[in-house]
């Protein structure tokens, strides 16, 4: 039949055809059980090296995680290398730390280095070798590789295919190579892949800002007096002809009102002299404790009274309440009131109380007091 239909020369070309055809078949049905069969690590997933420094030659904490393509069991490893720059002289296993779990990579691990991120739960340590179920061997070599091996025996929490890994490595001893982007790999007993990190001459950006410092004072009523003095009573300025003493808390003159953005707060002095008229003098209480009215009658006294209503300190000697403190320093300047911290508006009441005696001499007695707050920035 093929004699038939196909010429002899069209019979020639269609056996060389079908050899070749047969020929390729054999040598594709012959390798595949010649050639033995190969298999290629599984890349890992999810990788990333969190840093605390990027600048060149700074030390830096490397947090590097992953997900695992294969389950890393008894034994496993898994081995960090960084390239020639990083120089990790000085590590030590007290360095290093790992996580992992399932979900967030912290639930099972040892326990926190210096810039890691504690494990939920850090049963295992690390030692130099692995051994029972809970503990990771890690070697050190040279300065460019970190291996961590696995429990040898029992590993009670084993990394299985999918779960993620947290290896912190603390920044004492782990110092950047200058400006480049090296390539940090990391391989485990069936699965490999890496990360690149930008090194820079400088990561930190410096910002500038300035607060300038404000300090406000103002005296509700500069224009006091206490009337007429009496050898009965003793009596407390006021803003209009004073009013007679007693054991309450002291009527206000006025007020001073201080805010203040300064560090270390502000500071309120006086000074002036005593009640005066020409070279007849009312004496300055040297420090009357718990007297609202003094002592009536029997001795000459000018004085200061203060309170505040918010934190500022009343100096001992000033205090200002139901049984009130005087006293008056003439002719110098002297502290009344401080405030340690920057504040809003505070306010200081300060009360006057005068009393003579029956051989005070007659005169209009007057004093101009000066008041300075200063702010401390």
């Amino acid at each position: 039949m093929i004699r038939k239909f196909l010429k002899p020369k069209k019979l020639k070309l269609f056996g060389k055809k079908s050899l070749s055809i047969f020929m390729m078949l054999a040598l594709v049905f012959a390798t595949s059980f010649i050639l033995p069969n190969t298999a290629t690590a599984a890349g890992l997933t999810a990788i990333s090296d969190t840093m605390s420094r990027q600048a060149a030659s700074q030390l830096s904490v490397h947090k590097i995680a992953f997900t695992s393509t294969s389950a890393i069991g008894v034994g496993g490893t898994i081995a960090i290398t960084f390239p020639s720059g990083f120089t990790t002289t000085g590590l030590v296993i007290t360095d290093l730390q790992i996580c992992h779990g399932a979900t967030t990579g912290l639930e099972n691990g040892t326990a926190v280095v210096t810039g890691g991120t504690a494990c939920t739960s850090t049963s295992e340590t690390i030692a130099a070798s692995p051994s029972t179920a809970t503990v990771w061997g890690a070697v050190i070599s040279g300065t460019t590789t970190v291996t961590f091996t696995a429990p040898s025996t029992s590993f009670t929490n084993t990394i299985a295919a999918g779960h993620k890994v947290i290896v912190t490595i603390a920044a004492a001893h782990m110092q950047n190579p200058t400006a480049s982007t090296p390539n940090i790999t990391i391989t485990t007993t069936s699965d490999s892949g890496s990360v690149t990190v930008p090194i820079i001459a400088d990561e930190q950006v410096v910002i500038t800002a300035t607060v300038t410092p404000t300090i406000s004072f103002a005296i509700s009523d500069v224009t006091i007096g206490f009337g007429a003095l009496s050898t009965s009573t003793g009596r407390w300025a006021t803003g209009t002809t004073g009013g007679d003493a007693s054991a309450t808390t002291p009527t206000a003159a006025h007020t001073l009102a201080t805010a203040t953005n300064g560090t270390g707060g502000y500071t309120i002095s006086y000074n002036g002299a005593t009640l005066t008229s020409g070279s007849d003098t009312i004496s300055a209480m040297g420090g009357t404790v718990n007297d609202s009215d003094g002592d009536v009658g029997n001795t000459e006294q000018f004085g200061i009274s203060a309170s505040t209503d918010g934190t500022a300190t009343i100096e001992s000697g000033y205090e200002r309440d139901s049984t009130a403190s005087w006293k008056f320093v003439a002719g110098a300047a002297t502290t009344l009131v401080t405030q340690a911290g920057p504040t809003a508006t505070e306010t200081v009441s300060v009360s006057y109380l005068a009393n003579i005696t029956a051989t005070t001499e007659a005169g209009a007695y007057t004093t101009t007091l000066t008041y300075i707050a200063t702010g401390n920035f």
